[in-house]
């Protein structure tokens, strides 16, 4: 549909949703998420898409254990909206780092 956003969105009650992919992220949802607890828009109105997939370290349990810390909190300011987490590995064998991703290698894989 044609939706449009407004500068007043929150005093709309205008819900976002934030689509998150991770792989092997670990190590950056703490960050993620201190960042996520600052947002000013209002976190009830904030819904959260995860995907995990293709990793080899604990994203998942990470993701579970923050996200159960912050709608847990007893601050219900911090409280997000609907949470989804969906699993699904894709075989990727391409490595996250930036000549993993962009070397002449990754190029064919990436396009077919």
């Amino acid at each position: 549909g044609d939706f449009q956003g407004s500068a007043d969105g929150w005093q709309r009650e205008e819900r976002i949703l934030f689509c998150v992919p991770l792989r092997d992220a670990s190590a950056h949802l703490p960050m993620f998420f201190s960042h996520m607890k600052n947002l000013t828009y209002p976190h009830h109105l904030i819904d959260l898409s995860f995907l995990v997939s293709d990793s080899s370290d604990d994203t998942m349990d990470s993701l579970v254990k923050h996200l159960r810390e912050i709608q847990n909190s007893p601050d219900k300011r911090l409280h997000f909206g609907n949470i989804e987490i969906f699993e699904k590995d894709f075989g990727q064998a391409i490595g996250q780092g930036f000549s993993d991703r962009h070397g002449f290698e990754a190029q064919g894989p990436r396009r077919s």
